[in-house]
């Protein structure tokens, strides 16, 4: 086969490349009055990656970023940098950019701030504490119900039931 029609792994990567810009770029095509332009940058230069490009990559990636990894310490914050670590811990970017440190800081205080609000909601279900007064009158509705259906037997086993079961809590 000809040596054209084989793509090398820098061309898949510059292909990969501007897919996800044209899909994260905030800035859309150049428009006049019969023309429209999509500019993309050159991906590499010098055999090293943009910097305007890999900046893009790392906000994608902090975008995505997931309670989770915060709680797990696969990404760390802190005010001076963010710290990316892999499965086994071991850091593997640091970003010192004080602007994308900021939208991670404000990003992960809203990620945290669900969660805990979420955490609290789940403590305070399986915490519901009972009044006598709420089962009293969750037993009168059961009974009313029962009584609707004609089923007085039932009224009195669900009664002993109820009962047994409260002074087992006691």
């Amino acid at each position: 086969m000809p040596k054209a029609q084989y793509k090398t792994y820098f061309d898949k990567m510059q292909e990969a490349l501007g897919a996800f810009w044209n899909d994260f770029n905030k800035h859309g095509p150049i428009k006049a009055r019969h023309t429209e332009v999509h500019v993309k940058p050159k991906f590499f230069i010098n055999g090293e990656l943009n910097p305007q490009v890999a900046q893009k990559i790392v906000e994608v990636y902090l975008q995505q970023v997931s309670v989770k990894q915060i709680l797990t310490g696969q990404v760390v914050i802190s005010e001076d940098k963010i710290r990316i670590k892999n499965e086994k811990g071991k850091v593997i970017f640091v970003i010192t950019n004080q602007r994308l440190i900021g939208k991670m800081i404000n990003q992960a205080t809203v990620l945290l701030g669900r969660y805990l609000a979420e955490q609290q909601k789940i403590e305070a279900r399986k915490n519901q504490v009972y009044s006598f007064g709420d089962i009293q009158k969750a037993l009168i509705d059961l009974v009313g119900t029962v009584q609707r259906n004609d089923s007085k037997n039932l009224v009195k086993d669900a009664t002993v039931i109820i009962m047994k079961d409260m002074q087992l809590k006691r």
